[in-house]
């Protein structure tokens, strides 16, 4: 998985990549240095946790198109990875959003305060008040959850890979310990051959 995530990063990196371009203004020469920055591509463990929380905390924003260029500037400004936060932003899609839009408002409802408002304006002012609320504490669960089930992935796959070639390592010394016992064993049968050998009759 890590490779291949590291291979969608360099094909995207180098896809966006355009040097030409990238020092016509202050501002683009700022975007370009941070989003041209190979580390905020290349999958690290806390960076690639933090982008990742990162994301999930901007998809609970509405659903508005800019979701991702937030998230991608939040990743610059931090330096976490930036792969991570605008995949973290996809939690929110077209298949999620109403069920999302539905826990967050009644998630908050359930630490909204009574309002003091005018009868006409109360139930709207109560629902906004409560989406809000929902979405920022939906959000913090939601980038939790996400930054420490990232960690445990990374580390799980190094535990893995760093067993894998523990036992590797003990399949190569043993079959290199069997084939100098072979040797030996050979050794000694051609040395036993040697002395029963019979002498030449003159």
């Amino acid at each position: 998985m890590k490779q291949a995530f590291r291979r969608f990063s360099l094909k995207t990196y180098r896809l966006l990549r355009h040097p030409k371009h990238r020092r016509k203004s202050r501002l683009r020469a700022w975007v370009g240095r941070r989003v041209f920055d190979k580390d905020l591509w290349r999958p690290a463990r806390k960076p690639l946790a933090i982008g990742l929380a990162i994301g999930l905390v901007v998809s609970m924003l509405p659903p508005i198109p800019i979701q991702m260029l937030v998230a991608t500037i939040l990743a610059m400004l931090l330096r976490v990875n930036i792969p991570a936060a605008a995949a973290g932003v996809w939690f929110s899609n077209p298949v999620t959003w109403v069920p999302l839009l539905v826990a967050q408002t009644r998630i908050g409802r359930l630490f909204l305060p009574t309002l003091e408002s005018p009868s006409h304006l109360k139930s709207t002012l109560e629902s906004i008040v409560a989406y809000s609320m929902g979405a920022i504490l939906l959000g913090a669960v939601v980038a939790g959850i996400g930054y420490f089930l990232v960690l445990w992935i990374w580390d799980v796959s190094v535990w893995l890979i760093a067993r894998r070639k523990r036992a590797h390592d003990v399949a190569l010394l043993a079959e290199a310990s069997a084939a100098v016992e072979r040797a030996k064993e050979s050794n000694a049968v051609d040395r036993g051959r040697g002395k029963t050998k019979p002498a030449s009759s003159t």
